[in-house]
């Protein structure tokens, strides 16, 4: 931390020194916040985006302050909107009275957050004779890190990376675009301004419930008055019922925001939820949220696990930060997320299947990378976007979507048999009477840790990690009927055979199989035939589970499967018992259907894939077909 003292002579520091001796110091802002405080810059709540160049920079960011004495004589914090990540290092604030120079009339160290950050300087900085002033941060980062939003209010943004020349958002494409920050002043005259006033972001309430349980109320109260907030009530309303207070205390200056939370539980059925703040350090009025929420609560509830699905290619220059970008909205939610990278939608490469060609044929992917979150539409800037960029999810978002609860669970237990590959899964699907009977099961089988080659923006990797791409869809890619017992409780059993190497579509070269790095993704969904869209209700992840031995010694109910697969020259045939069976060749067309009465089909040389169902479950092999 390093702080400009004006030229003193030899008295002054004397005096100073004795002064500091014999008097107590001055308390931070941090240690005792003021009366009143006020924000010049940008006050909205949104952050639209992150910039930065994709690769390691020192970047700055800052804005100017027209006349900052006629908003306070101290300047004591700064608000700003930073995508800290884990590149992120050398962080510091800033004051400056001419931006061209170099030197600094204040700066101070910090360590950023992701998100608003609410940085309280260790000392205030005077303002008294100032006409403007650039206050900002700066950082070095090897990924997006600016934040800003898009408004009128004034305070003109400025950029700067490593020492060229300072520029602006717009110059760098982000028209309409101002940095998310704003300077905190203390020492004016705000009699002017609300003193007591008090906004939450939108409450995190879900929609879906477990009767007869509690379920946590989530939000971020935001100060909007002058006075500092030291105490609020969340006021609770069920369906016209009794109000119930909720007192919350807090010490936040000017839009300084605080997470809060408390649990809540409503009766079985459909339920009003009225959530209004009051009280705001003691006072009624001016108190800007008053909302009310349906809330569903159900005898059969489960915890979500989010299907996060992302579109990408080894030739894509764009994925790799754009999956940097969708890791970060997911940090912290890793365990309630289930993952499927589909190679596809921008160019073939040595992990593109013909099931993800076909999905993103189906939803129009054109470009990568792309992504989907539980193959139903997200509201990205006010439109509906079933498929959309990875620059625009969010960390609430993800939260949004994990804070209902799914009317069904998906369990999966798997056995894979080290001595001859082979793989027995067995799903598990229980649900709540409203869940709809149209659902189907999906289960595909992905690979993580495969090392190869990537294109990334300005540089090439030989050896990128590849992570959560599909091997192989084991059940149809349509996905595969439930038929539920009286106890809502449906379960199906699947087989594979893992080869030792995966063909690469259009190309002789293959890929090899490392059943150690693979994890099955199940998933239950139903079909939309109006608007040709998805809704995964919930899923489940879980890695193979390696068993000494051969498939021979399985038990019943674990994929023992009453019938043999052979292929010859010229033919494929399957004895014993089962109901159906279909091939399909390398690039997904059904050649061939077989069931009891056709159990021999004549086939040209080639590799094929054959999906045979039985009354005890499904099972997915691959079939050599050879010439004569």
């Amino acid at each position: 931390m390093h702080y400009h003292f004006f030229p003193i002579n030899i008295f002054c520091l004397v005096f100073a020194l004795v002064a500091h001796a014999c008097f107590p110091c001055k308390a931070s802002a941090q240690d005792a916040k003021p009366e009143q405080t006020l924000s010049a810059g940008y006050t909205g709540y949104s952050i639209h985006g992150y910039w930065g160049t994709g690769n390691r920079a020192h970047l700055s960011a800052a804005i100017r302050l027209a006349n900052p004495a006629e908003k306070g004589n101290r300047i004591i914090a700064l608000r700003c909107a930073i995508g800290a990540n884990e590149s992120v290092a050398d962080c510091k604030i800033f004051i400056k009275k001419d931006l061209e120079k170099d030197e600094n009339l204040y700066e101070q160290a910090f360590v950023p957050a992701y998100g608003w950050n609410y940085i309280h300087f260790d000392f205030p900085f005077n303002t008294a004779g100032m006409e403007e002033l650039y206050i900002g941060y700066e950082l070095t980062t090897a990924e997006e890190a600016i934040g800003y939003g898009y408004s009128a209010e004034e305070g003109a943004g400025y950029l700067r990376v490593n020492n060229s020349a300072w520029t602006t958002l717009s110059q760098q494409g982000r028209n309409g675009a101002v940095h998310g920050m704003s300077a905190i002043f203390e020492g004016g005259d705000y009699q002017g301004y609300e003193q007591n006033a008090v906004n939450m972001e939108d409450a995190l309430l879900p929609g879906r419930v477990k009767a007869g349980e509690d379920f946590l109320l989530e939000g971020t109260l935001d100060n909007l008055g002058v006075c500092t907030l030291r105490s609020f009530d969340v006021v609770c309303q069920i369906n016209g019922g009794e109000e119930t207070r909720h007192p919350q205390t807090c010490e936040l200056m000017n839009r300084e925001n605080q997470p809060f939370s408390f649990p809540i539980r409503v009766p079985e059925g459909k339920n009003t939820v009225r959530i209004r703040l009051d009280a705001a350090n003691g006072e009624s009025g001016h108190l800007h949220f008053d909302r009310t929420y349906t809330v569903h609560a159900y005898p059969k509830a489960f915890p979500k696990t989010l299907l996060v699905e992302y579109f990408t290619s080894q030739n894509c220059a764009n994925c790799p930060e754009g999956k940097a970008v969708l890791d970060k909205a997911l940090r912290g939610h890793e365990g309630e997320t289930a993952m499927i990278t589909h190679h596809a939608g921008f160019s073939n490469d040595r992990f593109t299947i013909q099931e993800s060609l076909s999905l993103a044929e189906r939803w129009d992917v054109l470009s990568a990378p792309s992504m989907m979150l539980d193959r139903s539409p997200a509201r990205i800037n006010g439109t509906e976007m079933l498929v959309f960029h990875p620059a625009y999810v969010t960390a609430g978002m993800i939260r949004e979507r994990l804070a209902d609860y799914a009317l069904a669970n998906v369990e999966i237990s798997n056995h894979f048999y080290t001595d001859d590959n082979h793989l027995a899964i067995h799903a598990k699907v229980e649900k709540d009477e409203a869940f709809p009977a149209s659902a189907k099961l999906h289960v595909f089988l992905c690979e993580n840790g495969y090392a190869a080659s990537q294109t990334g923006k300005g540089e090439y990797w030989e050896n990128y990690e590849h992570n959560h791409f599909p091997r192989a869809v084991l059940s149809a890619l349509e996905g595969d009927a439930l038929h539920y017992n009286e106890e809502g409780v449906a379960e199906a059993t699947y087989t594979y055979v893992i080869p030792a190497e995966y063909a690469v579509i259009g190309k002789e070269e293959a890929t090899a199989a490392h059943p150690e790095k693979m994890e099955i993704v199940a998933f239950v969904a139903n079909f939309d035939e109006a608007t040709g869209n998805y809704t995964v209700h919930n899923a489940a992840v879980q890695p193979l589970n390696p068993t000494a031995g051969t498939s021979m010694q399985r038990p019943a109910g674990n994929g023992s499967l009453p019938f043999r697969l052979q292929a010859g020259k010229g033919c494929l045939s399957i004895e014993g018992d089962f109901e159906r069976a279909e091939v399909y060749s390398l690039s997904g067309r059904l050649a061939a259907t077989l069931g009891k009465a056709r159990r021999t089909v004549l086939l040209p040389p080639g590799i094929y894939i054959v999906r045979t169902a039985s009354t005890d479950g499904i099972s997915v092999q691959k079939a050599i077909v050879k010439g004569f």
